[in-house]
Protein backbone atom coordinates (compact mmCIF):
# COMPACT_ATOMS: atom_id res chain seq x y z
CA UNK A 1 0.00 0.00 0.00
CA UNK A 2 1.57 3.25 -1.15
CA UNK A 3 -0.82 5.09 1.18
CA UNK A 4 0.82 3.35 4.17
CA UNK A 5 4.31 4.19 2.91
CA UNK A 6 3.34 7.85 2.54
CA UNK A 7 1.89 7.89 6.07
CA UNK A 8 5.00 6.27 7.55
CA UNK A 9 7.31 8.77 5.87
CA UNK A 10 5.10 11.70 6.82
CA UNK A 11 5.03 10.75 10.51
CA UNK A 12 8.80 11.13 10.72
CA UNK A 13 8.65 14.69 9.37
CA UNK A 14 5.74 16.10 11.32
CA UNK A 15 7.89 17.25 14.27
CA UNK A 16 10.45 18.90 11.99
CA UNK A 17 7.71 20.70 10.08
CA UNK A 18 5.92 21.75 13.27
CA UNK A 19 9.15 23.15 14.75
CA UNK A 20 9.41 25.46 11.75
CA UNK A 21 5.67 26.25 11.66
CA UNK A 22 5.30 24.53 8.30
CA UNK A 23 1.93 23.03 7.48
CA UNK A 24 2.56 19.51 6.17
CA UNK A 25 -0.46 18.60 4.06
CA UNK A 26 -0.91 15.06 2.80
CA UNK A 27 -3.85 14.12 0.57
CA UNK A 28 -4.24 10.57 -0.69
CA UNK A 29 -7.51 9.70 -2.38
CA UNK A 30 -8.57 6.13 -1.78
CA UNK A 31 -6.40 3.06 -1.56
CA UNK A 32 -3.20 3.33 -3.57
CA UNK A 33 -1.91 -0.18 -4.06
CA UNK A 34 1.11 -0.55 -6.31
CA UNK A 35 3.59 -3.27 -7.11
CA UNK A 36 7.15 -2.28 -6.27
CA UNK A 37 9.92 -2.15 -3.73
CA UNK A 38 8.40 -0.77 -0.51
CA UNK A 39 11.78 0.36 0.80
CA UNK A 40 12.63 2.18 -2.44
CA UNK A 41 9.24 3.92 -2.51
CA UNK A 42 9.77 4.97 1.12
CA UNK A 43 13.22 6.37 0.39
CA UNK A 44 11.98 8.29 -2.64
CA UNK A 45 8.92 9.75 -0.94
CA UNK A 46 10.79 10.43 2.30
CA UNK A 47 13.59 12.22 0.47
CA UNK A 48 11.23 14.40 -1.54
CA UNK A 49 9.11 15.29 1.49
CA UNK A 50 12.24 15.99 3.53
CA UNK A 51 13.46 18.41 0.86
CA UNK A 52 10.04 20.02 0.66
CA UNK A 53 10.14 20.74 4.41
CA UNK A 54 13.82 21.72 4.35
CA UNK A 55 13.43 24.28 1.57
CA UNK A 56 10.07 25.72 2.64
CA UNK A 57 10.18 29.04 4.47
CA UNK A 58 8.98 29.20 8.06
CA UNK A 59 5.20 29.57 8.31
CA UNK A 60 4.87 28.03 4.84
CA UNK A 61 3.30 24.83 3.63
CA UNK A 62 4.60 21.67 2.02
CA UNK A 63 2.59 18.76 0.83
CA UNK A 64 1.96 15.68 -1.21
CA UNK A 65 -1.12 14.78 -3.17
CA UNK A 66 -1.48 11.24 -4.57
CA UNK A 67 -4.13 10.10 -7.04
CA UNK A 68 -4.88 6.95 -8.97
CA UNK A 69 -5.28 7.77 -12.66
CA UNK A 70 -6.25 4.71 -14.65
CA UNK A 71 -3.55 2.11 -14.13
CA UNK A 72 -1.06 4.59 -12.65
CA UNK A 73 -0.57 6.58 -9.46
CA UNK A 74 0.43 10.22 -9.77
CA UNK A 75 2.29 12.02 -7.00
CA UNK A 76 2.26 15.81 -6.75
CA UNK A 77 4.73 17.43 -4.35
CA UNK A 78 3.98 21.01 -3.35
Amino acid sequence: SLSEVIEEETNGLRQTAAARNIALEIDTAGPLNVIGDRKAFGQMIGGLLCNAVKFTSENGRAGLRARRVGETVQLFFE
